[in-house]
Parts: structure tokens; sequence; C-alpha cells
């Protein structure tokens, strides 16, 4: 897997798929076994969050990432 790169941008936006750790509970489960949680994902889920609901429409998407 990749590192992720530090960042040192006041906004980011991230656009992403979701890492096994983040659905943990149900993962251990289905694999029957405890899975790890990467550091730096860890780090990354402390943090505030804010979501913008944006539809799958590519000039609305366009639009926002302009806008900030």
């Amino acid at each position: 897997m990749e590192s992720i790169p530090e960042v040192k941008w006041q906004i980011c936006l991230f656009l992403d798929t979701a890492h096994p750790a983040k659905f943990k509970n149900t993962i251990d489960a289905a694999l029957d076994k405890n899975i790890e949680t990467p550091q730096k994902l860890a780090d990354f889920m402390s943090n505030k969050r804010e979501f913008v609901p944006i539809s799958a429409d590519f000039d609305e998407l366009k639009k926002y990432i302009l806008s900030c």
C-alpha cells in the first residue's frame, strides 16, 4: 500500500474508497481475525471531519472545487 504524503494545504479534498479498518468490527468478524489499523489512518480518522453532500454530477463537483 502506498503511504499518504504529508500535505501542508489549508483545504484538502479527498475522494476515496473505504479502507477495511474503517469498518473494523465487520471486517474482523468476516475474516475471524483482528486486523490492525495503520497509524496514519488512525491519526486521519481522529481529525475533525466536514462533509458536503454533492450529487454524482461532474459539473456540480467541479463548481464546488473551484469555489474553495
